[in-house]
Order: C-alpha cells, then structure tokens, then sequence
C-alpha cells in the first residue's frame, strides 16, 4: 500500500508524520462529522497513534485501525443505548433546545455524552 501512495498516486505524497495526522484527522471527521458517537476521551485515547500510521504504513502491525474499529464500534452502541434511553422518557415538547452543527466539540466522556 506505501509504495502505490508513494509512486502511483495521482499526485505522489511522502509517507510521514505529517501525513499520518492528516490521515487520522480524515478518518475521525468521516467517521464522526458531527461528534454524536466519538467523545474527547475516546479521540485523546486513540490521538495516541495520531503520527504512527505512516509506520504502520510502512510495514509495522495494523494497531490504530483495530483500535479505530474497536472505540468506533462501542460509540455506536453507546449511542444505540442513549436513544433507547431517551425514547422511554416522554419527551418535553416546550423545552427549548439547540444543536448547532457547524462548530461542533467532542463531548468530554460518556456522562456528559448522555446529559
């Protein structure tokens, strides 16, 4: 796979840490473009493998994406649970709540995640 990004892409990019950071980034904002499912913990938790994916590229063991795969999983089913949660109150129709999804954060943690 290094060696097509490196010779055969359309434009040929260096493997590095650089490019290691704009991968992680990519793959996080695609997977969580509106931060529902990822939180803070779970971004810092993985951040740790943030400059290692061109080594990884370069032949060293897959760690960050069964990592990705195992954080990205449980968030789904953390956020299955929350809505389960939330669909057995009744809801409060006069309440007045904003999302705005343009500049949105990474919750902190699971307990704030809920509130």
């Amino acid at each position: 796979m290094r060696l097509f990004l490196a010779e055969h892409h359309v434009e040929p990019i260096t493997i590095d840490d650089e490019y290691s950071v704009h991968v992680f980034t990519k793959i996080i904002d695609e997977l969580d473009p509106d931060k529902l499912f990822f939180t803070q913990q779970d971004i810092d938790w993985l951040a740790v493998y943030k400059a290692s994916i061109d080594d990884e590229l370069n032949g060293k063991n897959w760690v960050f994406l069964n990592r990705l795969k195992e954080r990205y999983q449980s968030s789904l089913q953390r956020a299955r649970f929350n809505i389960q949660e939330i669909l057995k109150e009744e809801l409060d129709w006069r309440l007045r709540e904003v999302y705005d999804p343009v500049f949105p954060s990474w919750e902190k943690d699971e307990l704030t995640l809920r509130n």
